[in-house]
């Protein structure tokens, strides 16, 4: 049960898209974004996959384990995204981006059962799959190709 709700949890936030979208980033700083999310996602789908791993019978320890050794990787992300220097929408995305990661660590950081950060994951989920199409169309590129 927990495996599936992850792996479409997983799959809400990966959206596919195809061709390149108008951007309201310049070139510069979609480069940038590109170099700190790569690392980023890596991360990303390792923390994503260990929790696709999860059962029914799975401990605290076993979903705080791989989450906590994510929270790093997002706050390396979070403060290098916030020095690219995006304006506008695409700064106001970025914002909810840094919003939402800070949410997600704040549950991390006090996981006291898999059922209730599931709750809270599942109600974080649709946000983060809004600001990457978003954040995906400010910058001009696939929504598969933006992990946040």
């Amino acid at each position: 049960m927990l495996r599936r709700w992850f792996a479409i949890a997983a799959l809400a936030t990966t959206v596919i898209a195809v061709g390149a979208q108008t951007a309201s980033a310049s070139s510069t700083q979609v480069s940038r974004f590109k170099t700190i999310d790569a690392p980023y996602a890596k991360a990303d789908a390792t923390w994503t996959t260990a929790l696709e791993r999860l059962t029914a019978k799975s401990t605290v320890a076993d979903l705080s384990k791989p989450s906590l050794a994510f929270v790093p990787t997002m706050k390396t992300f979070d403060t290098a995204l916030g020095k690219i220097g995006f304006s506008g929408k695409t700064g106001t995305d970025v914002a909810t981006v840094i919003k939402l990661n800070g949410e997600l660590i704040a549950d991390i950081d006090s996981i006291k059962s898999v059922t209730g950060f599931v709750a809270e994951f599942s109600a974080l989920s649709p946000k983060y799959f809004a600001v990457q199409t978003s954040l995906a169309k400010d910058l001009g590129i696939a929504a598969a190709y933006v992990q946040v």
